[in-house]
């Protein structure tokens, strides 16, 4: 669970055809037709049509929580 709720949908720093994606709300289900899209999207062309700022992996404690955690 990240600590502001939401998911994380974005590339991994460093490994631009990586892309993650952590649904622990339990409510991804309800999207996993626009989250395939947007994940392929990033996979294969490195960016998206859809606005997915919030849930970036560069917003404030997602990469420090990830940090802490292993």
């Amino acid at each position: 669970m990240t600590p502001d709720h939401n998911f994380v949908l974005d590339q991994i720093p460093g490994h631009d055809n990586i892309v993650l994606f952590t649904g622990g709300t339990g409510q991804a289900f309800k999207y996993t037709p626009l989250l395939g899209k947007i994940m392929s999207q990033l996979a294969l062309a490195g960016k998206t049509e859809y606005n997915i700022a919030d849930f970036s992996i560069h917003r404030p404690g997602i990469l420090a929580s990830t940090k802490r955690a292993l």
